[in-house]
């Protein structure tokens, strides 16, 4: 089976429904990804960061207790872990106010070879920023020599990006040199102006994409390869909380393709009926996760 080298941040979710405290969560949009794909039997080994304080304690406690491996991973001495506070609307949207303590000088422990039957996974700021980009560079550098699959999520809003102009090529790039790019409408529209796939394909000409998905919210998901668009209504979902959302859909593609693949090496565009399966479970993933006030799949949640 396939592993997931998964590179992003790690956080604790401090949660909010209006002024009232919910709960502390782990948290990042890699590790939500990374919790759901080794609850459901996948083997992951994040590459991540932690401070040396209570929150790394329990970030570190937490994915080890959920099967997530992070021999990688590096703990800055005398640093804080970083916190986001979300805010929970009517409708169980978030707003966030982040806190994060990084040293100048970060991932310099070794970083691993990842082979051609492994999916490197990465995405939202962690990608952009400027401190993190030579350890980044490393692991897509050492992903595409060895052709493993790249899965890339933006999973940014154009208010959040502080240098528009070099973040805006460094966003083409990844999408043009990933395997499968998966992200929203909103993001989209905040950096290409369009959430229209075929438009944004054209812009980001890609050299190695094969499959751009874009979820609508609840409404529906597009996914185009160059040649062919399909489309897949969101089923209804009574929302709790939309925190984690695309991280799940994230998580359920890539569990089927896992399980499609059966690592077999995957030349060319995906089969139809793939992308489909994969749309499908991504939707089944983020259904669940929008049940719950949690970040990732249930302990006891089986995908169909």
């Amino acid at each position: 089976m396939r592993t997931v080298v998964a590179f992003g941040e790690a956080l604790v979710d401090l949660i909010y429904r209006g002024n009232v405290f919910a709960g502390a969560y782990a948290g990042g949009s890699i590790v939500n990804t990374s919790v759901s794909l080794s609850r459901c039997g996948n083997q992951v080994q994040l590459i991540t960061e932690f401070g040396s304080d209570d929150h790394g304690s329990f970030l570190k406690e937490f994915l080890s207790g959920n099967g997530v491996l992070t021999e990688y991973a590096i703990t800055y001495s005398q640093r804080k872990t970083a916190t986001a506070k979300a805010v929970l609307d009517t409708l169980g949207k978030a707003s966030y106010t982040f806190h994060k303590d990084y040293p100048q000088i970060r991932f310099s422990n070794q970083l691993p070879e990842i082979h051609n039957d492994a999916v490197f996974l990465f995405g939202s700021f962690s990608a952009l920023d400027h401190a993190l980009r030579p350890a980044l560079d490393h692991l897509l550098g050492t992903a595409t020599r060895n052709h493993a699959l790249i899965f890339y999520d933006p999973n940014i809003r154009k208010h959040c990006l502080t240098d528009e102009e070099s973040q805006y090529q460094r966003i083409v790039e990844f999408m043009s040199l990933a395997d499968i790019v998966r992200t929203s409408d909103e993001d989209m529209l905040g950096v290409f102006g369009t959430a229209d796939p075929m438009k944004i394909w054209q812009t980001i000409s890609p050299e190695r994409c094969r499959l751009l998905v874009i979820t609508y919210g609840g409404s529906h998901v597009h996914a185009f390869d160059g040649e062919r668009m399909l489309r897949l209504d969101v089923p209804p979902v009574e929302v709790v909380s939309t925190i984690g959302a695309g991280d799940a859909f994230n998580a359920g593609m890539i569990h089927r393709l896992i399980r499609l693949s059966d690592g077999m090496s995957v030349e060319g565009r995906f089969p139809a009926q793939w992308v489909e399966a994969m749309l499908a479970t991504g939707m089944q993933f983020a259904a669940e996760v929008c049940g719950s006030i949690s970040n990732y799949v249930s302990e006891s949640f089986r995908p169909e």
